[in-house]
């Protein structure tokens, strides 16, 4: 692999000095995930526990599995993992690979990191703000308690200029070009079917899927197959169409999403001897590490170059010739920048946010859920907001908990008493003396019960947790609340509110920019390699000689076709929609988002889904259905 060249110098940069921090570039495939935590724990240099922060938790488990197996030993021995609801590590675990927000939540429990040597930041260049967060805290860390702690931050495609100033004093290091051919295709337009009776129909995404899949199967050595899909009903269908056609017999046709079981998720990338045709959804496919996929197929327009980089890489990692193919059109544009613009928060709720949050006291706790849904911004939105905040040092965050726990009883209440001192039985007895709910649980608020019974939350917590591995209840906590301390003053609230407002139309207008690249690469007339590369401050000697262009095929401007005419009818509908006067559509904005097929907060809690105006305008790009909307309120 192309990463062990760096490997004496990433090994001696790390020994070299206390605080030692290396920033290493290495591209898709060549192996750093893997080898990279191996090299700091054999060689002697973390001194303690390796601990690998993934973006993604299936990414967390699988290399974990991966790792172990290529190290002899098993997971939760001496490799492990730690993602939401799910952890296998002990305490002589010597890697351990977890998400960003696992982390984040360590550190709030133990700021020192006690017994960690090295923490290593795979993937950095999917950018996500738990990520920036927990890189500064470690930073932080090494600088003021631990100058013995390891900071390794690991990236494929991410300009390393700005990010080597930042972690300086650090060692750059840059791992071989990769070692596979890949050839870009490009496909921007979507065929139309002739129907009987009607106007023509643009193909089903399971049927294009399917066709492009059968002609993958007609390559010398098709391997493995990996489609990335929008949505589970488009995998739903493909994998219905595959399974049925008589062309895919004696391979394995799998699934692959959030909304799957960990066991069917690791089915479906297990090491196998059987081709396979895995139809996923981005979040879980870029997830593959599998080295003989021959053929990547994505079925919309990627959101920026550094994520179609990535899909790219997941094939031919074997050193065989491979293809990745952009199946696109200009419709994409419309649905693509409609989610963006949805996620930028209104000024008046971002006011809203923050007058609730920064005014509870010197110290707090909130419900992301609660503050959603009371502010009408989006719960992924609200953990940005609070994560800027944290940034600029305004709060810190002091833990997480449940704030409900719904205890079932698995052994009789005198038995659970039985042969336990006084004090305990007392406690447990007060704890468990609680309203049973409909569905035969108990409602347990430990907060409550801590003002009530004048114990601390954590024993009361403790002592349930203790009652759940003995076996004699079981619990399901619900209701996540996180906690934080205000660190300084934040100063009046409407200039911190004109601040976080223009970042978010910053980050709006970033994400516009790069989808317009994604657009450049299309019409590029040159290497489509050779683009990449420069993108990434790289060039090339020559050009790569596989990709679309190279092969003599013309580019293909994804243009957008003139936006239709709302008719009359659609028109009245929307008048009516504002004369009725929602209070979760009071605003233009609020109303173009409705429209485009952007639910937010209040009009899920309004029941708005459902009415006939809503995404009436999904095709429409955002500006104009804004224009329309504006003149509507």
């Amino acid at each position: 692999m192309p990463v062990h060249e760096v490997e004496d110098a990433l090994v001696g940069a790390l020994r070299s000095r206390e605080a030692a921090r290396v920033l290493l570039k290495a591209p898709t495939g060549s192996g750093k995930s893997t080898v990279v935590p191996g090299w700091l724990l054999d060689s002697g240099v973390a001194g303690g526990r390796v601990v690998v922060i993934e973006p993604r938790r299936m990414a967390a488990r699988l290399l974990a599995g991966w790792v172990a197996r290529q190290r002899g030993t098993s997971v939760g021995a001496g490799v492990g993992y730690a993602v939401r609801f799910d952890a296998r590590y002990g305490r002589d675990t010597g890697i351990v690979y977890v998400t960003d927000g696992v982390f984040q939540r360590w550190m709030q429990e133990d700021p020192l990191l006690e017994g960690v040597g090295a923490v290593v930041f795979d993937e950095f260049h999917e950018r996500r703000l738990a990520g920036d967060v927990a890189l500064a805290r470690c930073l932080d860390l090494q600088d003021d308690f631990r100058p013995d702690l390891r900071v390794v931050v690991m990236s494929a495609t991410l300009e390393t200029a700005g990010l080597a100033e930042y972690l300086a004093p650090a060692t750059l290091l840059e791992a071989g070009g990769r070692m596979f051919p890949v050839e870009l295709l490009y496909r921007p337009e979507r065929p139309s079917v002739e129907r009987r009776g009607g106007p023509p129909h643009e193909t089903p995404v399971w049927e294009r899927v399917a066709a492009v899949c059968r002609e993958a199967l007609a390559m010398p050595d098709p391997g493995h197959v990996l489609c990335f899909l929008p949505g589970m009903h488009e995998i739903r269908k493909t994998v219905e169409m595959l399974e049925s056609a008589s062309w895919t017999r004696g391979r394995e046709i799998h699934a692959l999403s959030s909304t799957m079981p960990p066991a069917a998720q690791e089915a479906a990338v297990s090491p196998s001897q059987v081709p396979r045709i895995i139809v996923a959804t981005i979040a879980f496919g870029m997830g593959i590490d599998k080295a003989d996929i021959r053929a990547v197929f994505h079925y919309n327009l990627p959101k920026s170059l550094e994520n179609h980089t990535q899909e790219i890489g997941r094939a031919g990692r074997d050193g065989l010739p491979a293809i990745c193919e952009l199946l696109a059109c200009a419709d994409d544009l419309t649905v693509l920048e409609n989610f963006i613009y949805g996620d930028t928060p209104m000024p008046r709720a971002l006011a809203y946010l923050l007058d609730r949050v920064l005014r509870l006291g010197p110290v707090f706790d909130v419900s992301p859920y609660d503050l959603s849904t009371v502010c009408d911004i989006r719960p992924g939105v609200v953990a940005t907001v609070m994560s800027y905040l944290e940034n600029d040092g305004i709060i810190e965050a002091t833990g997480s908990h449940y704030d409900i726990y719904r205890a079932k009883l698995l052994t009789p209440l005198d038995r659970i008493l039985s042969g336990r001192s006084g004090a305990e039985r007392k406690l447990i007895e007060k704890i468990l003396a609680t309203q049973e709910t409909s569905r035969g649980r108990l409602q347990i608020r430990p907060s409550l019960l801590e003002e009530t019974l004048r114990v601390p939350r954590a024993r009361i917590v403790a002592t349930l947790n203790h009652l759940q591995a003995a076996g004699e209840i079981s619990l399901a906590p619900s209701g996540v609340r996180h906690g934080f301390k205000l660190k300084k003053n934040p100063g009046k609230l409407i200039g911190l509110t004109e601040k976080l407002a223009f970042r978010f139309q910053a980050r709006e207008h970033a994400d516009l920019a790069r989808l317009g690249e994604v657009l450049g690469l299309s019409a590029h007339r040159g290497c489509l390699t050779g683009y990449l590369t420069r993108h990434f401050g790289e060039t090339l000697a020559e050009p790569c000689g596989h990709c679309d262009r190279c092969r003599g095929v013309p580019a293909t401007t994804i243009s957008r076709p003139p936006p239709r005419r709302p008719t009359d009818d659609e028109l009245t509908v929307v008048g009516n929609l504002a004369a009725a006067n929602h209070a979760a559509l009071a605003s233009p904005r609020q109303l173009a988002r409705f429209l485009c097929g952007l639910a937010s907060p209040a009009s899920t809690r309004a029941r708005l889904s459902g009415h006939e105006a809503f995404a009436l305008f999904a095709d429409l790009p955002f500006a104009e259905v804004l224009a329309l909307a504006t003149a509507s309120c």
